[in-house]
């Protein structure tokens, strides 16, 4: 499957550095498992040296993809597209490292040029489309996203993406049939656990939810995400201890997460340990200081600690920001602290 062309190149470097600890030449790694990602002839440690075939520069590219360096792998596919610019897999490569990059709409024309030359390949559809979804075109990432698994309809990955996309535009029948199908696929896929688990924790599935996100934290221990959702489970079924818990990991594995923060200061006073989540709920609110809840849940907390003047201010920030639809009741009781602690 060359959908994940990070995953594969990935392998490569892995398979690199086995060679190198068994005292092989590195080409040997890249000899074995280029072959099978480009369905090419396998190249010679001489071929690896010919600066004027594309080829060889395309696997030079992916090389460096799969160790990170992105910006030099863009110019390494560069280099090879003087050499053909007709070459799908270069113009792939270069809007893989642009999508890395955060340079979306570069990325996005170097994979329509990819697709022009070769509309059936489902690795550039699988890209444009989390170009797409990372830009909040959800119906656009969609139409990616069906293409890639009309080419390959065991591609993991982009259930999991498709299904992601049905989620947000409220399609969410449809998007579990995506999670559920990937998980039929591959049972240990974490991701498509994690996003199964998320979407019924959205809808107060509370219960259903648990076990799927016990299987992310399971694939995956180090998904600082699939923590922190299922703290948010745990802590709707009001089981605090280990609602605590998940949220104790999740802040090791995503410590800039506000999210996390936040939900973890609103497990805190469950347990009646007050401080700790005042701290946990100013740290929520530096790391997202546009965030109306945080500044409800620090509001709260203040609140019960006794501190009239911060209660009143946090209440205050959060009303400035609160939605007035959504948040109908906690802008009621805000209001009703304010007018008492003034």
């Amino acid at each position: 499957m060359k959908t994940l062309l990070l995953l594969a190149c990935a392998a490569v470097y892995l398979r690199c550095e086995a060679c190198r600890k068994n005292g092989e030449p590195e080409v040997a790694g890249l000899r074995d498992l280029i072959g099978r990602l480009f369905g090419r002839r396998r190249e010679t440690a001489r071929d690896l040296d010919d600066t004027t075939n594309s080829h060889i520069q395309d696997i030079l590219g992916y090389q460096l993809v799969s160790e990170g360096r992105y910006a030099e792998a863009v110019e390494q596919f560069d280099k090879a597209l003087e050499l053909d610019a007709h070459d799908k897999d270069s113009w792939s490569g270069k809007g893989l490292c642009l999508w890395h990059m955060n340079r979306l709409e570069e990325a996005v024309r170097c994979l329509d040029t990819a697709l022009e030359l070769d509309p059936r390949d489902g690795s550039s559809w699988y890209i444009k489309g989390l170009c797409q979804l990372q830009t909040r075109r959800f119906e656009q990432a969609l139409g990616c996203f069906d293409k890639a698994v009309e080419l390959d309809p065991e591609d993991v990955q982009a259930w999991c993406m498709k299904g992601k996309c049905f989620g947000e535009i409220g399609r969410e029948s449809e998007a579990l049939d995506c999670f559920d199908r990937a998980i039929e696929l591959d049972p240990g896929e974490g991701l498509a656990w994690q996003l199964k688990g998320s979407l019924l924790v959205r809808q107060d599935r509370f219960s259903e939810a648990l076990p799927c996100l016990d299987k992310a934290t399971e694939a995956d221990p180090d998904d600082g995400t699939a923590w922190g959702l299922r703290g948010a489970a745990l802590l709707y079924l009001e089981r605090y201890e280990k609602a605590l818990q998940s949220y104790d990991r999740a802040v090791e594995l995503e410590a800039t997460d506000a999210d996390v923060w936040w939900g973890k200061a609103v497990c805190l006073p469950c347990l009646g340990r007050l401080a700790e989540a005042h701290e946990c709920a100013v740290r929520s609110v530096q790391l997202d200081p546009s965030g109306e809840c945080g500044w409800y849940n620090k509001a709260c907390i203040e609140d019960l600690l006794g501190y009239p003047a911060e209660a009143a201010a946090s209440y205050e920030r959060f009303l400035e920001l609160a939605d007035f639809e959504q948040d109908a009741k906690e802008i009621a009781h805000a209001r009703q602290r304010l007018s008492e602690l003034s």
